[in-house]
């Protein structure tokens, strides 16, 4: 009963969590190229269980809801995304000093997290400052994991950077101390009186929110599973009733400067009841082919994307006039859908578009239109 409590409680705060703000992958370990040091402040995000394996629902609500607040505050934010053995780190002061030489951070906000009686959630919360090389905040807090757990925690992280604000103010001032005493970059004019030899300044390009579009993983193959209702529409329309089409797809997805490319291969089949003039069958369109699909990367800094998708095959039609007598041909089929593509998770999302499919024979004609919905994970 507790783990169905438990659950549910995390099913909702999935999709109603707060879950759009961007996160970046980083390598700061020894050993592991480190992002470029930037004039700005810095905080590396790391949220691990006490114990056990990763609740990787639990872990996404915590690490975006305290990214609200550490962007809010206007720290640029990034994520360790592999394991972390935070009880070595945090075990003595030199190990937390060693730790902290080894960051290109100025600061690091650590979060363990435990279950305990009930549907609480236990959170400890550990600021390191790299400039003094030590644990300066280190909070403890119980919540419950409700519609409010998202909020709480990002009003408990808002909190401990209230405690930090002389940190952070003082570290702004030597920043902008420095900033005031860099020289000012040459410029010299050509012949066309252009400006020449400007001093050039690094462009990074943001990480994208969720979509299973993490820039360690340009290509991957994604197995996708939905169901749709199928409306017929002209000569179907007749004779068929409301159809139900469950869908299995699985492609190869490549990085495209705009988004992700895939192609793969998709199985489905619709069932009809189609009535007729004397008779009565069950009808069975077994649909085989190959589809192109296209994920745009996020749209305005929301975890959603376009999705268009094509799809075109063979098609076996089987009717079971009756119930009690089989005949089966073979058609064509072509299909072809655009929608949104909901990014839940770096491995895992939802699609929801709208899509026209027909399939062709030498005497029948089949077409209609479905609203699909598709879950999708990485393979």
């Amino acid at each position: 009963m507790k783990k169905g409590v438990l659950f549910f409680s995390l099913f909702m705060c999935v999709f109603f969590g707060v879950s759009t703000i961007s996160s970046a992958q980083s390598k700061y370990i020894q050993g592991e190229e480190p992002f470029p040091k930037k004039l700005s402040i810095s905080v590396l995000e790391i949220v691990e269980p006490e114990t056990g394996e990763t609740n990787r629902a639990l872990k996404n609500i915590i690490q975006t809801s305290a990214e609200i607040s550490l962007r809010e505050r206007g720290l640029n934010t990034y994520m360790y995304k592999k394991r972390f053995d935070y009880s070595t780190v945090l075990s003595s002061q030199q190990q937390v000093h060693e730790f902290l030489n080894h960051i290109q951070d100025d600061f690091v906000l650590i979060i363990t997290y435990s279950s305990i009686e009930k549907n609480r959630v236990r959170l400890n919360m550990y600021w390191l400052n790299k400039a003094k090389g030590e644990i300066t905040i280190d909070k403890r807090e119980e919540l419950y994991l409700n519609f409010e757990f998202d909020r709480r925690v990002s009003s408990l992280t808002a909190k401990l950077l209230r405690e930090a604000n002389a940190e952070i103010r003082a570290l702004k001032q030597e920043i902008q101390q420095e900033e005031r005493q860099l020289p000012k970059p040459k410029v010299a004019l050509s012949q066309k009186g252009k400006a020449t030899g400007a001093m050039k300044t690094e462009e990074t390009t943001p990480y994208p929110a969720y979509g299973g579009i993490p820039p360690s993983r340009s290509k991957f193959y994604l197995m996708s599973f939905g169901f749709s209702p199928f409306f017929p529409m002209g000569q179907a329309e007749g004779y068929f009733y409301l159809g139900m089409n469950p869908t299995l797809d699985i492609s190869y997805q490549s990085k495209i400067p705009t988004g992700y490319l895939g192609l793969g291969f998709v199985i489905g089949v619709n069932y009809f009841f189609a009535v007729g003039f004397n008779a009565a069958a069950d009808v069975y369109l077994t649909q085989i082919g190959t589809n192109i699909s296209y994920v745009s990367n996020p749209l305005a800094n929301l975890p959603i994307g376009l999705f268009i998708y094509t799809a075109e095959g063979a098609a076996i039609l089987t009717v079971n006039l009756n119930r009690n007598q089989l005949q089966s041909t073979v058609l064509g089929f072509a299909k072809g859908g655009i929608g949104l593509s909901l990014f839940l998770t770096e491995e895992s999302g939802l699609i929801i578009d709208v899509a026209y499919g027909i399939s062709i024979g030498r005497n029948e004609t089949i077409a209609g239109i479905s609203p699909e919905l598709f879950i999708y994970s990485k393979m």
